[in-house]
Order: C-alpha cells, then sequence, then structure tokens
C-alpha cells in the first residue's frame, strides 16, 4: 500500500468520525420536550407563546403561578388568544381576585382520570382549570394531562391527580 491510499484511508476514517460525533451530539442537545415561552407581563396579566396543546396546558398552569406571584386571590383567567401570520399562537391570562370553584360537570370523571372531549384551545383550557380545581380538592397539586386525537380528527384529554 502506498503513502498517498494510508493517507486517503486515515482522512476517510476521520471524516467519519467527525460525522458520528457531530450526530451524536446534535441528538443530544434537541430537547425531547417543549414548553410555552412567556413573551409580556403587564400586572395582572401575563402572554404566553405556545405550539401544541401541552404547551398550551403549561402555559395555564404558569400563569396560575405568576397570578399567586403577584399576590391576588389567585383565579387567572384566559383572556384572549391570537395566532400570527407565522402561524404562532399566543394567550393572554388576566389574574382576576377570587378563588378556585368546585369542577364543573363538564368532565366525565372515571376511575382513571377526568376525561374531557374539546375542540378549540379555550376548550382544552376551561378542562384544564378544572381539573386543576378538582385535583387541589382531592389533596394534590400537580395534575398530569393525556391528549389523544381520533381518527376522525376529534380530540380528548385526561387529567390525572397525582399523589
Amino acid at each position: 500500500m502506498n503513502t498517498y491510499s494510508i493517507v486517503l484511508k486515515n482522512a476517510i476514517i476521520g471524516a467519519g468520525a467527525a460525522c458520528t460525533v457531530l450526530l451524536m451530539a446534535s441528538c443530544t442537545t434537541t430537547p425531547r420536550t417543549s414548553s410555552p415561552q412567556q413573551v409580556a407581563t403587564s400586572n395582572p396579566t401575563v402572554t404566553y407563546s405556545y405550539r401544541n396543546d401541552d404547551e398550551l396546558i403549561q402555559a395555564g398552569q404558569r400563569a396560575v403561578i405568576y397570578c399567586n406571584q403577584q399576590q391576588t386571590q389567585s383565579q387567572s383567567l384566559a383572556e384572549s388568544f391570537q395566532t400570527t401570520s407565522g402561524g404562532e399562537s399566543t394567550v393572554t391570562f388576566e389574574c382576576l381576585p377570587g378563588s378556585p370553584g368546585a369542577a364543573t360537570a363538564l368532565a366525565r370523571q372515571t376511575a382513571s382520570g377526568l376525561n374531557y372531549n374539546f375542540r378549540t384551545d379555550q376548550e382544552l383550557l376551561t378542562a384544564s382549570k378544572e381539573a386543576q380545581r378538582y385535583s387541589m380538592g382531592q389533596g394534590s397539586a400537580e395534575v398530569i394531562s393525556e391528549i389523544v386525537t381520533q381518527s376522525d380528527g376529534s380530540k380528548s384529554v385526561a387529567f390525572f391527580c397525582s399523589r
């Protein structure tokens, strides 16, 4: 084997190793979950951008925390939803005085959790808030959600109170 072949072989091996390292690094730096981004605050409101249903639920949970930190009596309300021409969705919450009420009858409670059907972001957010109220009444501070899209395009969400 001549020197040129050895150099070429080593260059190919080195390039392959470098590509492997870069590929592995790109996999490890990509976040597996996403979260809503807080884009504006002005007491008593907070605005979040979100990309999907899970992020909308997280935004609602963060709005409750934000309102509690503002020392209102802790009830957040979705004030408005917007979608920009670029496809980004935002939701603005207004902190209102009041105390959380009991969960309404919109949910179908089963042994596995609280189940809701929803069509809009507003319906999903309302369901999330009702599930949070219910879980807090059961002594649980955290609510876990599971969203399912049916083959006909309809969506449902199940909420579970963690213990």
